[in-house]
């Protein structure tokens, strides 16, 4: 390409523009196609030095890997002690650490730097009631204190946000709601002895390397016990087969020839089970919501009282608009145990089944009572925007009727495909060998393949509802978490404290 010199750099603009890239002519002689052969020889034999040499260093990581892992940990230790003074204010005499110190090891720590020093220590100490500590640049962090049941879940709420200092840790909460949702939409007695193991592993497994892994197979395998709890007393069904003489269609006692259970509290997909499944969805909403306005009370309560009543507002608002879709909504078995349970009126049942509901004349209008003082509680604390974030509340509600979706979703599908693949190709004596085992492998992919879709789906619902309608009620997060001075040694062993 040849320009005049005058358009030189204008033609250099063109072409970097339009992409254009100077690519040098290789300086080799002799006919291509061996030039070609010889690059590719010359690449196989690196391939080979380079198997080679990934041999010998794994040979070299058996034998000395646990000399360097050892060697890495105290040299990275003694190092961090060297370079402490650095981060402290220092003369040749005298430094000054400013740090953080649990509460309740406060005197283990001047216990140990008294001994430590001769008695040549001064200490100044802020608790948490002197009004210095809420002017600080830096905010007190957050130290977790979970037992082993709960410490687990400590990745999943890391993951939304680090509660601050001054606020209600709701990592108990979620571990224990998440498996339980999870659990609920899974629902059935075979899921959940796929579950146990399958979490176990993960958690034992993956976990000793992933923390998210070990934070998902803790919470699958208890997610799986209560899948089979669920499934074996409240649906009774495995691998979407009853468990239990079903009128119509499969049954394991039909194919076991066996005695089969009693017929379950709720059948999920039967219309009376789903109206049950939708009830126990609100029921679920009611108890998560209005266990959040109570966090969100006790965290307002020293700080801002106006904002403490909302919160009260909001659980009087909240058990109105519940119990309207108790009083108004269609008759189902759970709606009949609360009606008389809570004196609401009367509920007659049949085998099981709600026949009938009435309600008194005061249970009718109960809920209005509540919605009435609730709403103007919101309104006179937060405003026309609380009786705008009411009908906020109303689709937060609505928002855990997905976990009987799901569940009733799932269920459905397992139980169609069971009846075109077991029923109809399996079982069905005029069919042939070849449909035969075609039915057998088409059921262990669709079982396969709603398994995973169940704990995906499940998973992601049952973590959506902890970290949107239940933390957004009174987190609010933004903390830093505790990292204590030192280390955990994991392959040496010291004489250090931390």
């Amino acid at each position: 390409m040849f320009v005049h010199e005058d358009e030189a750099d204008r033609a250099r603009d063109v072409l970097v523009r339009e992409g254009f890239r100077n690519v040098d002519v290789p300086a080799e002689e002799g006919a291509p196609d061996e030039e070609l052969q010889r690059a590719r020889s010359e690449a196989e034999d690196l391939r080979d030095e380079l198997a080679q040499r990934e041999a010998q260093l794994a040979q070299l990581a058996d034998q000395y890997g646990d000399l360097l892992l050892c060697a890495e940990e105290d040299l990275s230790i003694t190092v961090e002690k060297a370079e402490a003074p650095l981060e402290w204010a220092a003369t040749d005499r005298t430094f000054i650490c400013d740090a953080w110190v649990p509460t309740q090891q406060l005197d283990e720590v001047k216990t140990a730097l008294t001994s430590a020093t001769n008695g040549n220590v001064h200490f100044e100490t802020l608790d948490d009631g002197d009004p210095d500590v809420h002017h600080r640049e830096e905010e007190p962090p957050t130290r977790y204190d979970h037992r082993d049941s709960v410490e687990p879940y400590d990745f999943l709420m890391e993951t939304f946000s680090t509660p601050r200092y001054n606020e209600i840790d709701p990592t108990l909460i979620l571990s224990l709601v998440f498996p339980l949702f999870l659990g609920f939409v899974i629902g059935d007695f075979g899921y959940g002895l796929v579950m146990v193991p399958l979490g176990i592993w993960l958690y034992r497994g993956l976990g000793a390397k992933s923390e998210a892994a070990r934070s998902l197979g803790f919470a699958i395998a208890v997610a799986g016990v209560w899948s089979i709890l669920f499934g074996g007393l409240l649906f009774k069904d495995a691998l979407g087969i009853p468990m239990y003489h079903a009128e119509h269609g499969l049954s394991w006692p039909s194919l076991l020839g066996t005695i089969g259970l009693a017929e379950p509290a709720i059948h999920k997909i039967e219309a009376g089970g789903v109206r049950a499944m939708l009830a126990l969805s609100l029921l679920a909403a009611f108890v998560h919501l209005f266990l959040g306005f109570i966090f969100g009370f006790v965290n307002e309560i020293g700080h801002n009282t106006k904002h403490a009543i909302a919160q009260l507002g909001w659980m009087v608002t909240l058990t109105g608009i519940v119990l309207l879709t108790i009083v108004h909504g269609p008759e189902n078995m759970i709606s009949g145990y609360l009606v008389n349970g809570l004196d609401l009126g009367q509920a007659h049942f049949d085998h099981g089944h709600v026949e009938s509901m009435t309600f008194s004349p005061f249970a009718q209008m109960l809920p209005w009572y509540l919605l009435g003082p609730g709403v103007l509680v919101l309104v006179l604390t937060e405003g026309l925007m609380g009786l705008m974030e009411t009908v906020s509340l109303l689709a937060n509600v609505i928002s855990y009727t997905r976990l009987a979706g799901i569940a009733v979703a799932k269920g459905g599908i397992v139980a169609a495909f069971n009846e075109i693949f077991l029923e109809r190709m399996v079982l069905d004596p005029s069919t042939g060998i070849l449909v035969i085992v075609a039915g057998f492998a088409l059921f262990a992919i669709s079982q396969l393949l709603m398994f995973v879709l169940g704990l995906l789906s499940g998973g992601i619902q049952s973590i959506r509802l902890n970290y949107v309608e239940f933390f957004l009620k009174f987190f609010e997060g933004g903390g830093e978490r505790f990292s204590p001075f030192g280390r955990d040694r994991q392959y040496t062993i010291g004489n250090e404290s931390r």
